[in-house]
């Protein structure tokens, strides 16, 4: 599976709301990480994450079920995808 905006939209969707916070914007991770939909591949961001397959190659994005939202600052972990700027992801229908 591509790394697209329905599957980065799918992905988020998966991470836990944060009571008070819109959750279009923020949300939490599956550390308890706070992490912002925009910052996607953002690892300069306080808020960035991407996508982690939990028990396949770091490359395999074919099992939704599989893949978890998880915060760039703190992990050292390979990016989702091509690498796309995020602004050009963003101008997908689905984020």
């Amino acid at each position: 599976m591509e790394v697209n905006g329905q599957l980065i939209r799918q992905v988020w969707e998966k991470a836990f709301p944060i009571r008070g916070q819109n959750i279009e914007l923020f949300r939490l991770d599956m550390q308890g990480c706070w992490i912002r939909k925009k910052d996607f591949n953002n690892i300069d961001s306080i808020y960035g994450w991407t996508i982690y397959p939990i028990s396949s190659p770091a490359n395999d994005f074919s099992d939704l079920g599989n893949l978890i939202p998880i915060h760039t600052h703190k992990n050292q972990i390979p990016l989702a995808g091509n690498q796309s700027p995020t602004e050009m992801i963003f101008k997908e229908n689905y984020i």
